[in-house]
């Protein structure tokens, strides 16, 4: 999972990406020869647009500036624009095309189109799984296997490690979901997260409750680093080491 800047260009039939020759947009420093070789070799890119199932409006970095394209091959391509403004651009462009066959389409803002498709109905009615609900959830969130600093995430919903088996209809065993992860298990977590946050407000500080997220790059390649290519990426994070301790 690497990036690459370059130039977009579409033309009736194709979509076609040139990478610039000296690239600007590798997502890692990789000063050393051992750790360049970790990443893969990058190639100019040609798609008909005729190919494409879908175009989902992204945000990169807290911008509304990406896009993310499915085509028929079930490969995806993530595409972050300059600014929001050549991202709005090049959706028009995409979605003006003759040759674009998809019947959904999105705007910049996903989360608003997601009444659109009666997913939450679907999978009421169980047209569809548990599995997918959640995985279009996470895409109507923004988040994508393109992206590491927004990966999908799905609900720890169980509570009950310990016995031996479990009674899936005794609610005990279910977290409560009214509850935030940061503040489960020991009752003295939440007294803590409400204290820090008021003592920073008197200090003059920006206020917050958590200092990290549940899901970040570091997390991420840390549970999938045994397979590629989130190894060489945990490597390339972690300065040429499968571990660099502090």
């Amino acid at each position: 999972i690497q990036a690459y800047s370059g130039r977009l260009d579409l033309s009736a039939e194709c979509l076609y990406c040139f990478l610039d020759e000296e690239n600007h947009a590798v997502v890692h420093d990789c000063g050393s020869a051992d750790l360049q070789g970790l990443m893969p070799k990058p190639e100019d890119g040609k798609w008909p647009i005729e190919h494409i199932t879908q175009i989902y409006p992204f945000r990169y970095r807290l911008q509304r500036c990406a896009l993310e394209l499915h085509f028929t091959s079930y490969e995806s391509i993530f595409l972050n624009f300059i600014t929001p403004a050549a991202c709005q651009k090049a959706l028009k462009a995409l979605l003006g095309s003759a040759r674009l066959k998809i019947k959904v389409r999105y705007s910049l803002k996903l989360e608003l189109d997601f009444k659109k498709t009666r997913l939450t109905e679907r999978w009421q009615h169980r047209e569809i799984s548990n599995f997918e609900y959640i995985m279009h959830l996470n895409t109507f969130s923004g988040r994508t296997y393109n992206d590491l600093t927004q990966y999908p995430v799905f609900p720890w919903v169980l509570k009950d490690y310990e016995s031996p088996s479990i009674d899936l209809e005794d609610e005990k065993v279910y977290r409560d979901l009214s509850q935030p992860v940061g503040v489960l298990g020991d009752p003295s977590r939440a007294t803590e997260v409400l204290e820090r946050y008021a003592t920073m407000g008197q200090m003059g500080m920006e206020p917050f409750h958590y200092g990290s997220h549940y899901s970040n790059a570091g997390f991420v390649l840390y549970y999938l680093v045994r397979v590629e290519p989130f190894t060489s990426q945990a490597i390339i994070l972690n300065g040429g080491k499968f571990d660099h301790a502090d």
